[in-house]
């Protein structure tokens, strides 16, 4: 029990450490702030003036989901600025990944080392203390996705109708964070799919699950088309960027977390991509095919690996299919 309680103190220590960085490479300038961030300040700072989520241009804001202006805004009713609110917000989210990502190992293999060596890993992440830095949703859809993971876990391991619905609400708020969270409504099918039960249990409950995390976006595509006459701004503009173009990006980015730049740009980009892509088919496999025998290492793993698999599909096919910009760590900062 010692060991466990120092492990604990020196992940939560790792975590300030996390909160400290972030802070303190803002306390010059403050945070970065990109054209999706200017509207994100805009839309909270008139939902605190009560005008509604509109931008700067006064137009309904359609682009975007909700969730991370309206948590930007609620402090201004204590006379705290939005853009005061997302520094603070981004470096407590960033501490937050820090901690869950090292109590989780912490809980599957009671290592104190393992433990403290996934925290310091999330800690020395640029994908994700860049993200923690701006006026991003990303940071407020890691910190969603998270408790997302934690309870697909729970959900595998139960029968709880109870705990299905609260998985359906944690999607919901992923969708109402960032679009790209309908990957954690098809990452929750899966799941619930491949489920040990029986047939009809598993039907039942992808079905409450399915309610449960669509309707809350249901009702906000239908406030856009209202608005706006729109569901949502970014599906009515094609892009320039290819498939083949996003693919290669993602071999590119993902295995540049791992090796040096120098390294990678000695293998085809389309390589890189095709060497990860298989590594996570080979991992689903065999997660799949031993998810029955209720194996507590696999129920944690295989929703994180279905996760890998769908998001880097749908963001792939969404970069593709939309105006955004090229595919980037900050994309790619959930599967990190």
């Amino acid at each position: 029990m010692g060991e466990r309680r120092w492990a604990v103190a020196v992940v939560a220590t790792t975590a300030m450490l996390g909160v400290a960085v972030v802070l303190w490479t803002t306390s010059w300038y403050g945070v970065g702030v990109s054209p999706d961030g200017v509207q994100y300040v805009c839309g909270a700072r008139n939902l605190a003036d009560g005008r509604g989520f509109i931008g700067y241009d006064g137009a309904p804001i359609t682009q975007w989901p909700p969730l991370y202006s309206a948590l930007l805004a609620a402090p201004a009713e204590l006379g705290v600025d939005p853009l005061v609110s997302a520094r603070w917000f981004g470096a407590g989210v960033f501490g937050l990944i820090v901690l869950v990502s090292g109590l989780w190992a912490l809980k599957h293999s009671g290592s104190a080392g393992l433990s403290w060596a996934a925290a310091a890993l999330m800690l020395l992440s640029v994908a994700l203390l860049g993200v923690s830095r701006e006026v991003r949703s990303e940071s407020l859809f890691l910190a969603v996705l998270l408790l997302f993971l934690w309870q697909a876990e729970r959900v595998l391991a139960t029968r709880s109708m109870g705990q299905v619905v609260l998985l359906g609400g944690i999607a919901a708020l992923a969708c109402l964070s960032r679009y790209v969270g309908v990957t954690l409504i098809g990452t929750g099918v899966v799941v619930l799919l491949v489920k040990p039960v029986g047939v009809r249990r598993r039907l039942i409950e992808t079905a409450v699950f399915s309610v449960a995390a669509v309707l809350p976006l249901a009702l906000w595509l239908v406030r856009n088309v209202v608005a706006a006459g729109h569901p949502a701004a970014l599906l009515r503009s094609p892009t320039t960027i290819t498939a083949a173009e996003n693919l290669r990006k993602v071999g590119e980015t993902v295995w540049m977390w791992f090796l040096p730049e120098a390294v990678t740009a000695l293998v085809p980009s389309m390589l890189l991509f095709a060497i990860f892509a298989a590594a996570v088919v080979v991992m689903l496999a065999m997660l799949v095919r031993r998810v029955g025998q209720g194996r507590p290492d696999v129920v944690a793993v295989l929703p994180m690996a279905v996760f890998v698999a769908i998001y880097t599909v749908g963001v792939v096919v969404l970069a593709s299919s939309v105006p955004v910009y090229p595919m980037s760590h900050r994309h790619l900062s959930p599967i990190y």
